[in-house]
């Protein structure tokens, strides 16, 4: 990716673009090579991360039952999301 930025910059030079052409044709290329599934995967890497390391054992037994019973829910509602996708 970092050599198609500098291929992107040198082409700005040679063209006469201002910087924010220039920015625009770069954005333009990495929107060609960076698709949506990419960002989206992150988006999901980082909930894993927060769920695995924010819902301890300590953390849901200081939680009320009222609280419990919404987070079950929440999370059987995203699982039968999830199975859906998979098939």
């Amino acid at each position: 990716m970092l050599h198609r930025t500098n291929k992107s910059n040198r082409a700005g030079i040679k063209e006469n673009l201002t910087v924010p052409e220039t920015r625009d044709l770069i954005k333009g290329i990495k929107a060609k090579y960076l698709t949506s599934e990419q960002s989206e995967s992150k988006e999901v890497k980082v909930i894993i991360q927060k769920i695995s390391s924010g819902l301890s054992e300590i953390t849901l037994a200081n939680a009320s039952r009222e609280q419990l019973q919404s987070l079950q829910g929440i999370l059987e509602q995203k699982l039968n999301e999830i199975s859906k996708l998979i098939g």
